[in-house]
């Protein structure tokens, strides 16, 4: 390859990047593609879970949200499922009972970074730091050891290799996905429509919290979760989705 062009992975990288931040339509698709490659390219990070095993793993970003988290929980409840959490730090402190009540229900959590802002666009130091922050804060409400919280998912699921590096180094582990309805940006049926066409054996599915437009997440979630029973699949939680990953790093060990 001549040495002027692009590395592939980088062509894939910058695509992908930049459909996040459009909110393309046929972002499912493309991402299909995208993946396919980006997951051979960085099999450190989780992109989906094993195709083989009946299980689909739900997970939120954007929370903890005064607004929608009571009813995504008790939705959860009523159909026996389990979820991950991506939490913002910074709406932490807001919100501590909610955050409780997701640990007690048997819930992981995970970060979205301690503001919602691209990791690629923040300083390493800066990073390490506001991470170190909001597992602390969380830990502290939960009365985990802060090293328990180590799945993150960058915001708008922008990364490059030096942030998958650094976040290897400081003892996280990156979560991507493979499934995100975009239901802040598009009507009810055509989010509802996204998740019965795309959802398979080992989606790794992304909804979003606190949203001011599309229907309402609670809505989309129960409909998900009969698409989910319907056809016989099971949901377990990001670092059951790792366990069962053929490609998943070796677990570290963790204080309790």
């Amino acid at each position: 390859m001549p040495p002027n062009n692009p590395q592939p992975w980088r062509l894939e990288v910058s695509r992908l990047n930049r459909l996040t931040q459009q909110g393309a339509y046929r972002y499912n698709e493309l991402l299909h593609e995208s993946r396919s490659f980006l997951s051979r390219r960085f099999p450190t990070a989780l992109w989906q879970g094993d195709p083989a095993q009946p299980t689909v793993a739900l997970t939120f970003d954007d929370g903890p949200s005064q607004r929608d988290l009571g009813r995504i929980l008790a939705s959860l409840d009523a159909a026996g499922a389990v979820a991950t959490f991506f939490f913002i730090g910074e709406k932490v402190p807001a919100a501590p009972q909610l955050v409780r009540e997701v640990a007690r229900a048997g819930h992981q959590i995970g970060l979205h970074g301690y503001r919602h802002r691209p990791f690629t666009s923040t300083r390493p130091e800066l990073l390490r730091a506001e991470l170190l922050l909001a597992r602390t804060l969380i830990g502290r409400l939960c009365g985990w050891c802060p090293e328990q919280l180590r799945d993150v998912r960058p915001p708008y699921g922008m990364f490059s290799p030096a942030t998958l590096r650094a976040l290897d180094r400081w003892g996280y582990r990156a979560v991507m996905w493979s499934l995100v309805p975009f239901h802040w940006q598009i009507s009810a049926p055509m989010a509802h429509g996204q998740i019965q066409r795309r959802l398979r054996s080992g989606s790794l599915i992304v909804l979003h919290e606190d949203m001011a437009h599309g229907p309402p997440v609670g809505d989309l979630l129960d409909t998900t979760l009969a698409h989910i029973r319907s056809a016989g699949l099971r949901t377990i939680t990001i670092d059951e989705m790792w366990r069962s990953h053929p490609r998943a790093p070796s677990p570290l060990p963790l204080a309790v």
